[in-house]
């Protein structure tokens, strides 16, 4: 048995393609309407199997997700991704949370609240 996707419920697709494809480094494998109203978006890093898929109900507004539920996803470079979220206006704590030398990370916002994990690790 393997792992094969996460599923999150968007508000605007678009928005969190681009936070997704811009900050956590997915490339969009796939995009579909399965029903009148809905939108689904795959993502992977092209690397695994495993995916994020992206689901939009058009014209649902509320969005609640679990408030100790997070996703994370690697980066080469902490500052760099820290700027790159500055310059796009998404919400993230800015404390650097470092529990040993080789591994330090930061909680961001997805466009829907959701707290997302961008972890830089040094070998």
């Amino acid at each position: 048995m393997g792992y094969a996707w996460t599923t999150i419920t968007v508000k605007d697709l678009e928005k969190s393609l681009a936070f997704y494809t811009e900050i956590a480094g997915l490339t969009l494998e796939r995009r579909f309407s399965p029903t009148d109203g809905v939108t689904i978006a795959f993502l992977t890093d092209g690397e695994s199997k495993t995916e994020l898929e992206l689901m939009c109900h058009h014209g649902e507004e509320a969005i609640e997700h679990m408030p100790f539920i997070s996703i994370g996803f690697t980066c080469d470079s902490l500052a760099d991704t820290m700027a790159r979220l500055r310059e796009r206006g998404d919400a993230f704590d800015e404390t650097v949370y470092s529990p040993m030398p080789a591994l330090k990370f930061i909680f961001a916002n997805d466009p829907d609240g959701l707290r997302v994990q961008l972890i830089e690790q040094q070998s």
